[in-house]
C-alpha cells in the first residue's frame, strides 16, 4: 500500500534567510543613524535661526526707537561736559561729533551689553546726571538676581539683551514665554546661584550681542581690503547692533569684544580666530545677506 509522503515542518530561518535579515536591519540602522546625526546637526542650526528671527523682529523696533527718539531730543545744556569727557576735541553742542556721542550714551542706557553698563552705561563718568544714569528698571532686575556691580559672567550679554526686549524703554510686551520655542532659557550665573532668563540658541547657549560701530562697507579696494586711506571709520560712526550665535563648536569667530566681523574672503577679516567664523550665525540689519554671502 503507497503511503503518502510526510512533510517535515521547519524549525528555523536557513543560514541564507538569516544573513539576509542581519543585512535589512544594518541598512535600516544606518539610515536611521544617519538621519538622528543630521537632525543634531541641522535641528539646533534650524532652531537658532528661528531664535534669532524672533529676538530679532522684536529688537529692531525698539533699538530703531531709541535712536529715532535720541536724534529728536534736544542736548542737554550739561551734555557739553561729558561730550569733551569722551572725546576732547568736541568743541560745542553744535559740533557734528555731540549727537552721536548723545545717540550712542541712549544705546548703552537702552541696550547694555554688559552688567558693569548695565549699572553705569556712561563708562565711569563721574556724578553723572539724570540723562546719563542707568534705567531704574535694569538696576532692580539686576539687584533680583544678585547682580550690583560687574562681572564676567558667561552668560551676561544673553541675559541683558533679554533684560533689555523685556524691560527696554520701548519694549513691546516682550516675555520669554511670548518669544516661545527655545528662544530664551532660565540659565544659572556663573558669579551666584541665581538664575536669569537668557537669549539662547539651538544649542542652549546664551547668544552674544554687541553695538557694533561698523566701518564704511563701500570703503574698500576692488578685492574687498580695507583702502589705507581716507580712515576706514567713518565719523560719525555708524552702530548697529550684534546678535551672534558661536554655533555648535562654542567659538565666537570674532574679537572677544565683538567688534569686527569675519568672513573669509570679506573685508575686516582681522580677528585671530576666525577660523572659526565659519559656523557662526547672526543678525544685523542692513547686512544679514552681506553675512551670508547671498
Amino acid at each position: 500500500m503507497c503511503q503518502t509522503p510526510r512533510h517535515i515542518a521547519r524549525s528555523a530561518f536557513t543560514l541564507i534567510e538569516l544573513l539576509i535579515v542581519v543585512a535589512i536591519i544594518a541598512v535600516l540602522a544606518a539610515l536611521t543613524t544617519a538621519a538622528v546625526f543630521r537632525f543634531r546637526v541641522t535641528g539646533p542650526r534650524l532652531a537658532t535661526t528661528t531664535n534669532l528671527n524672533k529676538i530679532k523682529g522684536s529688537f529692531d523696533s525698539q533699538w530703531n526707537a531709541v535712536v529715532s527718539q535720541a536724534k529728536k531730543d534736544t542736548l542737554p545744556a550739561n551734555f557739553l561736559a561729558y561730550a569733551q569727557w569722551r572725546n576732547p576735541s568736541v568743541t560745542s553742542l553744535a559740533d557734528p561729533r555731540a549727537q552721536p556721542l548723545y545717540i550712542e550714551l541712549k544705546l548703552a542706557q537702552a541696550f547694555p551689553t554688559t552688567f558693569a553698563e548695565a549699572l553705569d552705561p556712561t563708562g565711569g563718568y563721574s556724578n553723572p546726571p539724570s540723562w546719563a544714569q542707568a534705567y531704574d528698571s535694569y538696576k532692580k532686575y539686576l539687584k533680583s538676581i544678585g547682580i550690583t556691580s560687574g562681572t564676567t559672567d558667561s552668560t551676561q550679554t544673553g541675559v541683558c539683551l533679554m533684560m533689555a526686549l523685556e524691560r527696554g524703554p520701548h519694549h513691546t510686551e516682550v516675555t520669554p514665554e511670548s518669544l516661545g520655542g527655545t528662544a530664551a532659557k532660565l540659565l544659572t550665573l556663573d558669579t551666584n546661584p541665581n538664575q536669569a532668563w537668557t537669549c539662547v540658541d539651538g544649542w542652549g547657549q546664551p547668544l552674544l550681542f554687541s553695538r557694533y560701530t561698523r566701518r564704511n562697507p563701500t570703503n574698500s579696494d576692488s578685492n574687498g581690503n580695507p583702502k589705507a586711506s581716507p580712515p576706514l571709520a567713518p565719523n560719525p560712526p555708524i552702530l548697529q547692533p550684534v546678535i551672534l550665535s558661536m554655533g555648535p563648536d562654542g567659538k565666537s569667530g570674532v574679537d572677544p569684544t565683538l567688534t569686527l566681523l569675519t568672513l573669509p574672503g570679506q573685508p575686516y577679516v582681522l580677528a585671530p580666530d576666525s577660523k572659526y567664523a565659519y559656523d557662526n550665525l547672526y543678525t544685523l540689519p542692513d547686512w544679514d545677506r552681506y553675512l551670508k554671502n547671498d
